[in-house]
């Protein structure tokens, strides 16, 4: 099950009128909304597609997620047809920056979770077991499960790129280092509309991520939006180069971060996340050359594990990348839990 980010609040209006205006009944995942302390909220899909709210690259990634933890499991107990009690094994993954603040997010969580209202049914749900990782930590707990005790004796440097942030968490004789920057994906498109006009960032996300090195502009035609078929054609030819020249100076912004962070004595470099899989080549080049002693692994070797485990096919480009870290970290707290007393489980 996947769901959009985006989290806004709502009127008790608003959502009246959506309930009233629903024909058919769609996927539970796609129609998520909550009351929670008195005030309601849309998530995923709903929220950005029919209350137009909008994911806040600012705010704590924690916060927005006590929300979509409420609605993702709120979905389960809808689509599983689940009792209003129920007990939840959680994993997630954070940020390396936003790590330190888990225990806080674990009583956060518990408390929301004990108490809330998903689309009119009310849900009392005991999390009793909890799992928070830094982002790269999936990735990092299957190569130790590979590695076993060879893996603490190893340096292991473990980046993920995402949408909003770039991590890299070092793990050395079990101590964890890591560091933070808000360089993701999001970096590249904001580049990429300073060179435009009026473009849609999820729209302008899709042609960006599908375009790839090979950027021609026949491959934004779809986001193009002048009526006139010569504007058209010209305004095509603008995103297509505002594209290349952003790409060109996003890699720079990369590239100089990751040599301040990286370490040339590290033994193995693990990437992941889907903007790495966007700069897969420039990453190969960058990393085979300048840390050549480092054995390079991409997503801790587990992208065929999770094509296969979620039949992803050829239009969801990078979605294995983005979702490796999450199996890896799921299936660690698979693995804590007996079979006789398996709880409901979300990653």
């Amino acid at each position: 099950m996947l769901m959009d980010a985006t989290v806004t609040q709502v009127s008790l209006s608003a959502i009246e009128h959506y309930e009233s205006s629903r024909l058919t009944g769609g996927q539970a995942e796609h129609e998520c909304w909550l009351r929670y302390k008195s005030k309601y909220y849309a998530v995923g899909y709903l929220a950005e597609n029919y209350f137009r709210g909008f994911v806040n690259l600012k705010e704590l990634k924690y916060e927005a997620a006590v929300l979509k933890v409420l609605a993702a499991v709120g979905a389960i107990a809808s689509k599983c047809k689940l009792p209003y009690r129920y007990k939840l094994s959680l994993a997630v993954p954070l940020p390396y920056g936003e790590w330190k603040d888990s225990e806080k997010f674990k009583k956060q969580l518990g408390m929301a979770l004990s108490d809330f209202n998903y689309r009119g049914s009310k849900y009392e749900v005991e999390l009793i077991k909890f799992l928070c990782t830094p982002e790269g930590g999936g990735h990092a707990l299957m190569r130790a499960e590979t590695l076993r005790e060879e893996f603490n004796s190893k340096k292991v440097l473990s980046i993920m790129m995402g949408y909003r942030d770039i991590s890299v968490v070092k793990f050395h004789r079990g101590t964890i280092q890591g560091y933070t920057e808000k360089l993701g994906m999001s970096t590249m498109l904001n580049l990429v509309k300073q060179r435009t006009s009026g473009q849609d960032e999820k729209r302008l996300l899709v042609a960006v991520y599908r375009a790839g090195r090979r950027i021609t502009a026949s491959k934004f035609k779809g986001i193009a939006l002048s009526s006139n078929e010569v504007d058209r054609c010209s305004e095509t030819k603008c995103i297509a180069l505002a594209v290349k020249q952003a790409r060109e100076d996003y890699w720079l912004l990369v590239n100089q971060w990751l040599k301040i962070v990286l370490e040339y004595d590290a033994e193995e470099i693990i990437v992941g996340g889907g903007t790495a899989d966007y700069l897969r080549q420039e990453l190969n080049k960058f990393l085979s050359k300048d840390y050549r002693n480092s054995e390079l692994s991409w997503a801790a070797n587990l992208e065929r594990d999770v094509e296969i485990l979620f039949s992803l096919n050829g239009e969801e480009e990078g979605m294995a990348m983005r979702l490796t870290d999450v199996y890896g970290v799921l299936r660690f707290l698979q693995k804590q839990i007996t079979k006789t007393s398996l709880p409901a489980l979300v990653g």
